[in-house]
């Protein structure tokens, strides 16, 4: 992934400006370039490098107040109950 196509994900480009700054002024160009892609490439192909993205991302305000299940968790609790457990 080029640096424009890169810069369409505020998240992503964040993400790795904030590790490779450091780096900046240690390395040339082209070791911080590769450093770059292979932050994007954990970052949106690895199960847990995609996952921890999608955490850093911001989340939809809730619709209602009160207690909201969480990524399946009304499911959950519901096959719980049916199961017989707590």
């Amino acid at each position: 992934m080029d640096t424009s196509e890169r810069l369409e994900d505020p998240i992503l480009a964040a993400e790795i400006e904030r590790a490779v700054a450091p780096y900046r002024a240690l390395f040339p160009a082209e070791a911080i370039a590769t450093m770059e892609d292979i932050l994007e490439h954990a970052l949106t192909t690895h199960p847990v490098g995609a996952a921890l993205l999608d955490r850093m991302r911001p989340r939809a305000a809730p619709d209602r107040s009160g207690a909201q299940a969480k990524d399946g968790g009304a499911d959950a609790v519901a096959d719980a109950k049916k199961a017989g457990t707590k």
